[in-house]
Order: structure tokens, then C-alpha cells, then sequence
């Protein structure tokens, strides 16, 4: 930061006279500098106790006489990290092969060094930390060959969310990654337990110090996310909150009597049994008392439920002075692991949908029923798609236990919805049980969710790079392509695409899209896409306001059929039947028509209803208002009312529904009137739920267009409540000019 004393605009040239302003400038680190001191900070945060101090470290790699820039130095009671850092402006594939070879053939030389100065009693590892770095397959075989660690992207910002959420106990989370499946000096913990059999699943009760147990715990949480490489992860975030209030409760003394439950693997625990299983009838038991030796290795007990109890004692003085009781089962897969944290959570606190469709992506995967298997496929493809680099959807997708923003404003269960409808991927045959598959299917899972991503990445990468800007604005003022509602309508658009491509096909004897390689496929799809991308780098914002306001699947279904149009207008034969209905209800200005109507209706009801309860009733005292209608609905009118700073009559603060409710309480008293089709009251009175449907989309235009069959409707309603007699059902009046019965 430098001050400069009289610059009006940041410039030293011609500065003579010295004035009280002062002016501050700032020159932005260079990037590799700013993201060596982002990792620097992430570590020391996190408790390392031993860090370089500046980016001048330099070891020793033979005998003093070269030496090693080290990036960042991290070290704690049992552990040393040398972490190389590596980054890019914009996402982008880097050959590493160079630098990974480089770092293996030092690294033994710069561990003895680190040896001969800290001590062997730590673990050592090396790590590469990347920004925008797009790792290609060799090289992460070779940093595995190497035992060279990753942490890209989105780790950092997991492990920096993490730090927030718990504080230093995020370090164990983050040396479990590294240090998978080893030994770790210092870890050995032992404790009195008691061994027994729930089904095939042996399991241990105990009681532990909770700062034992955070050394060696891990928590699969979905902000992390998973791939084939990686445990299926089945945990929410901690709430920060939550973990506040439950270390509050346990510093006042407060007691859990809840078991923490986690699960241990079998060949990293050893079981001394004190006793054995008794045989006497009156005394017989299962259970076997014993000293269980926990794992002295990282991330070995994986936190099925409790993680609040156990992280609530981060940085608390209790840790130490207290125990709490934990239930171990003993080598659950991870499938089981998963399904027993939906279990317990189900029948305790509500799991949201949005986690349980990120979790069907792993759980499910495996299914041999053919339903789950394109539920995992949907939910695959997705949480895939928004971990990607190269993807249109990086960190455009909220996890599953966070709420989405401007930033990341698409959720999981939004895109996988929008997958189900167009049935890209396949459906079910009705009354079988087997798919029928779709254009992006492929041979098998994996080949299909391969093929998947790539044709969705490329198809949405059309949009992202011909308009970047608007893409990146999200959710935010302006944006709309890149929001639950864009993408789903987009993706509506490209089925209707891949049918218009594969009729075209038919047509003229030549491969359909399923047949197609997905570049070739992209190719047909990108044909149609132009029109519609054209359209949206000149729409003016009240247009994309226009489309922003539309929701649900009416609404989404809307917007696609008016995208659908911009590519009519340039190819007439990409035509289907919705678009062809949405074409013409605009010609018929059907929601325009209804927009008129419907409030005419309205009015009407309200006269008819109101004006014979006034009648039967009376108004003196407003006895038509309290012996007329039930307490449920004056309750909503009065409060309405009171809402309104207006303050209108009572009459005035009805909303359409209202009536239905009012003539079902006085049946005998409407019935000959109000009544249409057969059934009980209720079902004479249907018609007034389908004439509120219609209302909603006219005073919400975000709900969809009216349709020329609800128009008719609508005029069907409005004739009919016209000729209504005060005491005689419309279906006995004879229309004179027309000489038959209106049904």
C-alpha cells in the first residue's frame, strides 16, 4: 500500500502542489505470490506450529551444494509438509511431468536434511497444491507412483470452509487425505471397551477423551465431494452455529447421553478380551469386556453420526478433561455407512431432498434395479459436472447442504429433475422393468457418464462462451442462463433439439444421436443453438427479466418453448407439438384474453355469493359476515385486510378460493346453483380449483401462459355464471337462440 499526497487521479506526473487529500493505491500481488500466501495462511490457521517465514526458504539437496525454494513449510507435533504450489490465471491442462520427476529425485535428500533438523518422530509428505491447474490422467498417476498428495481447487476451499466451521480439528481432516493408511507416531490410543454383535456386524462401546478420537476421526461431507478415487461422502457441513451453541452447553457443564456412532476397520484394531461369553442360562451374554486398541493412523474412525457432539469440544478446555460414549461397528462398507446415516437422520431430524439426491449418485450406483441406476446416473453426472474444471458448471452447483447464491445459484435436485423429464438418459417402459435408453446412454454407467458429461458441458459450453459474462453473473441482476431455471430450460431445449435431429434422421436413412459419437452429435446440436445465442446477446434486461420471473415446471416449460421459437424463426421444419400449441396460443393471445376475463369472473362469484348470504343472513350487525361464513376463511379475509394500508371493506378482501370454501359451508344453500358434473360436493365444486389454477397464471405470469383450452374454459365459466339464475341451476335453463342445454 503507498500513500501519495495531492495526485487527483493516482498519477505522479505534474503533482506541484501538496493538498490535504490523500489518495491510496493498491497494487494486486502477483498471482503465484497471492496463492502461496493463500495456502501459507490455510495451514497456519489450521495450528501448524513451524512455518517458513517468507518465500526465501531454501534447503539443502546435496551436501549445501544446491539447494530448493521451498513454497510453504508446514509442521505440528507429528507431522512435516512440503507443499509446492502451482497456478493459473484461467483454468488450464499443464503437463507436470517435469516437476513431479524433479521432486521425486530430491526429496529424499530434502527429508534427511528435515530429519537431521526436527527429528524422525514426524511423518513427512510432499504436496502439490493447484489453482486452475486441469490435471490430465498420466500425471496423477504419477503423483500417485511418487506419494506426491493433491489438493486442487476445491479442496482448499472445503478445508477453508471447514477451518471456519470447527477450527483446528479441520487439520485432521486434511492429514487424513494425506496420510491415508498410515502409521502415525503419536496416535496409539487404547481404552476399555465392550464387544458385541448386532446381525454379522461385530461393534464396540466405549468411552474416549474427544480430543483422542477428533486425531483420528474423518467426516465424509458433500461440500468435499467424491469421485472414483474417493470414499462416497454422505455427511452435511457442520453448521457453525450449532457447533457454537453445543460447546457453549458442554463448557456449562451439559451432558450428552447419545453415543457417538463411527465406524472402525477391522484390520487396523486390536481386541484384548478380559472376559469371555458366558453360557450359564440366567447369566448369558454376548458381550465380552475387553481393551480395544483404536488405529494410530488418520482418518481410521469415519463419523457416522454425532459430528456436531464431537466437534462441538473443538478448542474447548473439556477435550481433554472429559469423556463421551461412542458405539463402533466394525468394517461397515460404505455403502452401509451411508444408508445407516440415512436411517438414524431420517427418523430424527428431516435429511434434505437435496442431500439424499447427491447421496443417490453413490449409494445407488451399484444397483442392480434399473430405476436407481438412472437416478445415480442423473445424480453422477451432475455433481460431477459441477466439480470439473472444464466444465460450464464448476463452481456453479451449491453443495448439497448449502444454500445456493449469485455465485453458485443451480442446485443438485433442480438439474437432476430437469434430466428425469426429458428422459436424455433413458425412462422405464410402463409395466416393465427395464430402461428404455436415451440419446446420451452409452454401453454401460461409466461409458454413460462419460458420454453425459461430455455432451452437457458441451452443450452449455456454447452459451458460456459465446456470452461470459452473462454466464458468470449467475443469479445475479442481469443473469439468467446460468440459473436453475436457464439451465433447465436449456436443457429442454436440447431434447427437443436431439428429437428434431433424430427425425431428420429417420427421414433421410442416416445415424440417429444415440448411434453418434458425442462430438459428432455436438456438431447437429450446435446447428440450432446459433439462432437462440444470437437472440440473447441483443435481448434487451426487461426481456430476461421476463424469463427470470418464470418458475416451475410451467414456467420453465414456458421459457423453453419461447427459446424453441428463436430457432423456429430461422429453421420452420423445428417444429414439435408443444411448440406448435405455444405458437399458437400467442397468435390467439389466449393469456391476454383470460387476463381480462378471469377478474370478470371473479367479480361475479362475488356478487352471486355475497349478495344471498346478505339475503339470507341479514347485514344488521353483520350477521351475513359471521353466520355465513366459516371462522377459517373471515380469519384470512380480516387478515388481508389489515395487511392492506387501504383498509377496503371486507367484500373486497376475498381471494377467489375463498368462495369454494364459503358455498361448501352453506351447501343447501348453494347447491342448486353452484353445482357441476356428478359426485359429492366436492366434486361438484372442482371446477372452481381448476378456475383458480388459470387465476394464478394470470396474476402470476411466472407460473406459465394460458392455454386456448383454459381460455375456453374460462368463457365457458363466465356464459355460464351470466345467464345463472338466483334459485335454478344452469343446467335447466334452455338457451332460447340456441334451443338445447348448456352443460
Amino acid at each position: 500500500m503507498v500513500e501519495v499526497s495531492g495526485c487527483p487521479s493516482g498519477s505522479f506526473r505534474n503533482c506541484h502542489k501538496v493538498v490535504t487529500d490523500t489518495y491510496r493505491l493498491q497494487k494486486n500481488k502477483p498471482i503465484d505470490e497471492y496463492f502461496e500466501d493463500e495456502v501459507w495462511c490455510l495451514f497456519a490457521d489450521m495450528g501448524f506450529n513451524v512455518m517458513n517465514r517468507d518465500r526465501k526458504l531454501k534447503l539443502n539437496v546435496i551436501k549445501g551444494e544446491t539447494t530448493k525454494q521451498i513454497d510453504v513449510l508446514a509442521k505440528d507435533d507429528e507431522t512435516i509438509l512440503i507443499i509446492e504450489c502451482k497456478v493459473s490465471n484461467e483454468p488450464t491442462k499443464r503437463n507436470l511431468q517435469k516437476d513431479l520427476g524433479e521432486t521425486n529425485a530430491i526429496r529424499e535428500d530434502i527429508r534427511k536434511g528435515l530429519y537431521e533438523l526436527f527429528g524422525r518422530t514426524c511423518k513427512m509428505a510432499w504436496v502439490y497444491a493447484t489453482k486452475n491447474i486441469i490435471w490430465s490422467d498420466p500425471d496423477l498417476k504419477r503423483a500417485e507412483h511418487y506419494s506426491i498428495s493433491i489438493i486442487k481447487d476445491e479442496d482448499i476451499e472445503y478445508f477453508s470452509e471447514l477451518l471456519k466451521h470447527i477450527g483446528r480439528s479441520a487439520k485432521y481432516q486434511l492429514l487424513a487425505d494425506i496420510f491415508q493408511h498410515k502409521k502415525i507416531p503419536g496416535l496409539e490410543c487404547k481404552v476399555p471397551a465392550i464387544r458385541g454383535e448386532m446381525g454379522k456386524t461385530h461393534f464396540y462401546a466405549f468411552a474416549i477423551e474427544p480430543y483422542k478420537l477428533l486425531k483420528i476421526s474423518y467426516v465424509c461431507h458433500r461440500l468435499k465431494g467424491s469421485d472414483k478415487n474417493n470414499l462416497i461422502t454422505y455427511q452435511r457441513m457442520l453448521d457453525k452455529n450449532r457447533l457454537k451453541e453445543i460447546r457453549n452447553y458442554v463448557e456449562n457443564g451439559g451432558l450428552f447421553p447419545n453415543s457417538i456412532v463411527i465406524n472402525l476397520e477391522s484390520s487396523k484394531i486390536t481386541f484384548n478380551a478380559l472376559t469371555t461369553k458366558s453360557n450359564v442360562d440366567k447369566e448369558r451374554t454376548e458381550a465380552v469386556l475387553g481393551i480395544l486398541e483404536l488405529p494410530s493412523a488418520y482418518k481410521s474412525a469415519f463419523i457416522i453420526d454425532g459430528q456436531h457432539r464431537l466437534y462441538g469440544f473443538t478448542d474447548s478446555n473439556y477435550a481433554i478433561k472429559t469423556t463421551i460414549p461412542v458405539i463402533a461397528f466394525e468394517n461397515l462398507n460404505e455403502i452401509d455407512q451411508a444408508d445407516l446415516f440415512i436411517d438414524i437422520n431420517s427418523k430424527q431430524k428431516r435429511v434434505k431432498r437435496s442431500l439424499l439426491e447427491d447421496l443417490v449418485a453413490d449409494t445407488k450406483w451399484g444397483s442392480e434395479k434399473p430405476k436407481e441406476q438412472l437416478q445415480a446416473l442423473r445424480s453422477k453426472v451432475v455433481t460431477t459436472l459441477g466439480r470439473e474444471l472444464d466444465s460450464p458448471l464448476y463452481e456453479k452447483i451449491s453443495a448439497s447442504e448449502m444454500k445456493n447464491d449469485t455465485k453458485r445459484p443451480l442446485t443438485i435436485v433442480t438439474l437432476t429433475s430437469a434430466l428425469n423429464k426429458t428422459q436424455l438418459f433413458g425412462h422405464i417402459k410402463t409395466g416393465k422393468n427395464i430402461i428404455e435408453y436415451g440419446p446420451l446412454f452409452d454401453n454401460d454407467m461409466e461409458t454413460s457418464l462419460i458420454r453425459g458429461k461430455v455432451i452437457l458441458s458441451g452443450y452449455l459450453n456454447l452459451f458460456k462462451n459465446a456470452m461470459k459474462e452473462h454466464w458468470d453473473l449467475g443469479s445475479a441482476p442481469g443473469g439468467y442462463l446460468c440459473t436453475n431455471g436457464g439451465v433447465t430450460a436449456l436443457i429442454y431445449v436440447m431434447k427437443a433439439i436431439i428429437d428434431h435431429i433424430d427425425r431428420k434422421a429417420i427421414e433421410n436413412s442416416i445415424l440417429k444421436s444415440r448411434d453418434m459419437k458425442p462430438d459428432e452429435l455436438l456438431v447437429e446440436i450446435s446447428k440450432y443453438t446459433q439462432p437462440l445465442i444470437e437472440f440473447f446477446k441483443t435481448a434487451p434486461p426487461e426481456v430476461i427479466q421476463d424469463y427470470r420471473k418464470k418458475y416451475g415446471f410451467a414456467g420453465y416449460t414456458d421459457c423453453s418453448n419461447s427459446m424453441m421459437e428463436q430457432i423456429n424463426k430461422k429453421y420452420p421444419d423445428f417444429i414439435n407439438a408443444n411448440l406448435k400449441t405455444y405458437l399458437e396460443e400467442i397468435k390467439s393471445e389466449s393469456h391476454q384474453k383470460a387476463k381480462l376475463l378471469v377478474p370478470e369472473v371473479h367479480l361475479m362469484i362475488s356478487e352471486k355469493v355475497l349478495s344471498k348470504l346478505k339475503k339470507e343472513f341479514g347485514t344488521e350487525n353483520d350477521d351475513w359476515w359471521y353466520k355465513g361464513i366459516p371462522k377459517t376463511v373471515r380469519l384470512k379475509v380480516s387478515e388481508r385486510k389489515e395487511d392492506d394500508e387501504q383498509h377496503p371493506a371486507l367484500e373486497k378482501c376475498f381471494d377467489l378460493i375463498h368462495y369454494k370454501e364459503v358455498i361448501l359451508d352453506n351447501w343447501s344453500l348453494f347447491e342448486k346453483q353452484f353445482s357441476r358434473g356428478n359426485g359429492n360436493k366436492k366434486e361438484k365444486m372442482s371446477w372452481m380449483n381448476e378456475l383458480n389454477e388459470i387465476r394464478k397464471k394470470v396474476s402470476h405470469p411466472e407460473r406459465g401462459r394460458v392455454s386456448t383450452k383454459e381460455l375456453a374454459f374460462v368463457e365457458e365459466i363466465h356464459h355460464w355464471l351470466k345467464d345463472m339464475s338466483d334459485d335454478i341451476p344452469i343446467q335447466l335453463i334452455t338457451l332460447k337462440n340456441e334451443g338445447k342445454i348448456l352443460k
